[in-house]
């Protein structure tokens, strides 16, 4: 989840259509040209990226709860804008939800000496602080923030407070019946900006510096996302392919690029490989074993939005329930200013050995051997995959498995695995038989009866 999430209003000129009604992605408060009822000229739409003001454009929209704020509430509300400086000589609205006449409300605009403004009012009081100098034509993000705990309000210009904030001295409601205006004053037909905008966006809640340079990022290069391919989520993996290694977990980046450390001996690396992380906590289990293990040669950055991690031999592993493995995208490992979770999550599947059942006279591994012998084969002691080597080259190949199949109604593989706990059972050990699991998975792809 990203800050723009929990927005109130959301306005994305990348997100326009090019027609109609500029639409709020958080709660429908669309935007209009105009009011809507005495009109208004049409602001310049470039390329999905901004729209530009020249002095008598604007949109409104309609007066709405969401919109104003009560007396105890924090507000944060930021535009993404490049002002034209010095033409006019005035105050420029770019944010503005303010009425005249005794009424409350709050605002974004441009002050005459090139400052971002930060203001709220009740009417009666009108605290406002005023950020660092603007340049002229330069794409700035400025916000209001209203921290009602800390009762004051402060300029942010690209994420960075004044350090002087204005004391809060309202003590009434923020509430009107005024319409929110974006590119001029909300209550008159005054204060009209020149320059452009691409993006508004109001929370019901005070930001940080850090959240609103989040936010900021987020409306220039998009909210990133992570999708999670390979050999070992495609499709899951067992225990068994864990145990063998060579598994993959292939990480392609949207609206980001990875940072550049990835893949070296470095703390980018050390971080995404902790964000492999499982929800089980066996003391052989994923995080114990595979995630521990795993060092920055094992992890290859191969594009600057490709990372694969390739998973080594890990003999140890040994789980009783599955995992669920889930990737959470570090900050140290991408060039965003935020963690977040990639998707899809991807399961590692328990060994589970499936009921003998009838072996059909071959549910011994002596009675095995046995016909194996028979059949001209130099018997073998406990080598699974010697075994099943032997089982392959002789003639008893369909009828030994078609036997066990047609009694258990399993698959060769699951056969196989049944046969494997009989073999463990007359000398091998557990961890025998999960080793030789994927040489029986191979043979299984080969002979299915």
């Amino acid at each position: 989840m990203s800050i723009l999430d929990s927005a109130q209003l959301l306005l994305r000129a990348s997100e326009y259509s090019g027609s109609g009604d500029w639409l709020d992605e958080a709660n429908s408060h669309d935007a209009q040209f105009g009011d809507g009822s005495t009109g208004g000229t049409f602001p310049v739409f470039v390329a999905s990226t901004h729209f530009t003001f020249d002095g008598a454009q604007y949109f409104s929209i309609s007066d709405d709860a969401g919109l104003d704020f009560a007396a105890g509430e924090s507000l944060t509300a930021m535009v993404r804008v490049a002002p034209t400086l010095g033409t006019p000589a005035s105050s420029q609205a770019w944010l503005d939800k303010g009425a005249a006449g005794g009424a409350g409300g709050w605002s974004i605009y441009h002050f005459t000496d090139g400052t971002g403004v930060a203001s709220v009012s009740d009417g009666a009081n009108h605290p406002a602080d005023q950020s660092a100098a603007l340049s002229n034509d330069t794409w700035v993000t400025v916000a209001t923030v209203r921290d009602v705990p800390s009762d004051n309000v402060e300029a942010f210009l690209d994420g960075v407070g004044t350090g002087s904030p204005a004391t809060d001295s309202t003590t009434g409601t923020l509430a009107n019946a005024v319409a929110l205006a974006i590119g001029k004053r909300g209550d008159a037909g005054a204060a009209f900006f020149i320059g452009k905008l691409s993006d508004a966006v109001i929370w019901r809640s005070k930001l940080t510096g850090a959240q609103l340079v989040e936010a900021d990022y987020y409306l220039t290069n998009g909210v990133p996302s992570v999708a999670v391919t390979g050999t070992a989520v495609a499709g899951g993996v067992t225990e068994g392919e864990i145990i063998t290694g060579g598994e993959t977990i292939i990480l392609t980046l949207t609206n980001d690029t990875w940072h550049a450390d990835v893949g070296s001996d470095s703390a980018a690396t050390t971080a995404l490989i902790a964000g492999l992380d499982s929800d089980g906590a066996e003391t052989a289990g994923w995080d114990a074993v595979v995630k521990a293990n795993l060092v920055f040669g094992d992890v290859a950055r191969t594009s600057d939005t490709v990372v694969t991690v390739t998973l080594g031999a890990e003999p140890t592993y040994q789980i009783t329930a599955d995992e669920t493995i889930t990737v959470t995208i570090p900050a140290a490992a991408i060039n965003g200013p935020e963690p977040f979770v990639a998707a899809p999550t991807f399961d590692v599947t328990a060994y589970v050995p499936p009921s003998e059942g009838s072996y059909a006279g071959y549910g011994s591994v002596g009675a095995l051997r046995a016909r194996i012998t028979a059949d001209g084969n130099t018997p073998v002691g406990y080598e699974p995959s010697a075994l099943v080597a032997q089982i392959v080259g002789s003639t008893i190949q369909s009828e030994v498995l078609g036997h066990l199949v047609a009694a258990a109604g399993a698959t060769s593989q699951e056969t196989l695995g049944a046969l494997l706990e009989v073999i463990a059972a007359d000398g091998g050990t557990t961890s025998d038989v999960r080793e030789e699991e994927s040489a029986l998975i191979r043979f299984a792809e080969v002979y299915e009866p």
